[in-house]
């Protein structure tokens, strides 16, 4: 699969201006054997994990919080933003599905996404955020003065929108997870190095790259009974895949000469 092929130039340059920088560098002897080999961690594996990254970077950190929050809100604010949500991880799952077959089949995105599609996908992007999702979730939590039913309707409409939520990671992720099988061993001693390197001992992260290949779904959807848990979840990947990538040199000077190369040839 080539970069080249689903990455656009303008993605290219904004994932470079993003190359992780930092302190930490993994140290684990496989490092040396999969930095830049042509079934490791090389140019195209690079483009393909800052994808990944950024895409849960934009679902952790789009921010755009309602003035509601800040107030005293009532049941019924709270089950129209959640609904909202609900819809929006809706569109972004089948958005993304579309977009990862076209992927797979070598084919740009913009065969599987109209541009007024591309467009609202991003807008959901923006809307959708974990911030906004933890913080109805400790609002809900504390149950205030709502009435049983109102307690009960968003309690059910919290679980839908969480379940929601999972299936949109969970596309996200998948192509992820398919390119390292086979190397699972590999990446769960990578996992390790960055967790105990930052402090995250107790991650989820460590369980569910142990689990059995083809059971990620399941130990993650078991695991991740909530919104503060799922974005604890999220930083502890985006880390991890900045640490690996930041240790793969070679990886990355690849990368940029991919860059480069097709720099060069839109200028021509």
């Amino acid at each position: 699969m080539k970069i080249k092929q689903y990455f656009t130039l303008a993605l290219l340059i904004s994932f470079t201006a993003t190359l992780p920088a930092g302190k930490i560098i993994l140290t684990h002897p496989v490092i040396e054997f999969i930095d830049g080999a042509i079934f490791g961690i090389n140019g195209e594996v690079i483009g393909f994990m800052l994808k990944v990254r950024h895409k849960v970077l934009e679902l952790v950190n789009s921010t755009k919080l309602t003035p509601i929050l800040s107030g005293n809100p009532t049941a019924y604010q709270l089950l129209t933003i959640l609904h909202d949500f609900e819809i929006a991880a809706s569109k972004l799952t089948a958005y993304t599905e579309r977009a990862n077959k076209a992927i797979l089949d070598h084919q740009p995105i913009t065969t599987a996404l109209s541009p007024e599609e591309i467009i609202e996908n991003k807008h959901l992007q923006e809307t959708f955020s974990l911030i906004l999702l933890v913080t109805i979730e400790k609002l809900i939590t504390n149950k205030s003065n709502w009435t049983a039913e109102e307690n009960n309707k968003l309690e059910n409409a919290y679980k839908d929108c969480l379940q929601k939520a999972k299936s949109y990671f969970h596309e996200i992720v998948e192509p992820f997870i398919i390119h390292a099988r086979g190397a699972k061993s590999q990446m769960l001693a990578l996992i390790e190095e960055s967790c105990v390197k930052r402090h995250r001992t107790k991650s989820l992260l460590r369980g569910w790259g142990a689990a059995e290949e083809g059971t990620e779904v399941k130990h993650f959807d078991l695991d991740v009974q909530s919104f503060e848990i799922y974005k604890l979840f999220c930083n502890d990947l985006t880390n991890f895949l900045e640490d690996l990538m930041r240790s793969c040199p070679r990886g990355l000077a690849q990368f940029k000469k991919i860059v480069q190369e097709e720099k060069l040839k839109h200028q021509k």
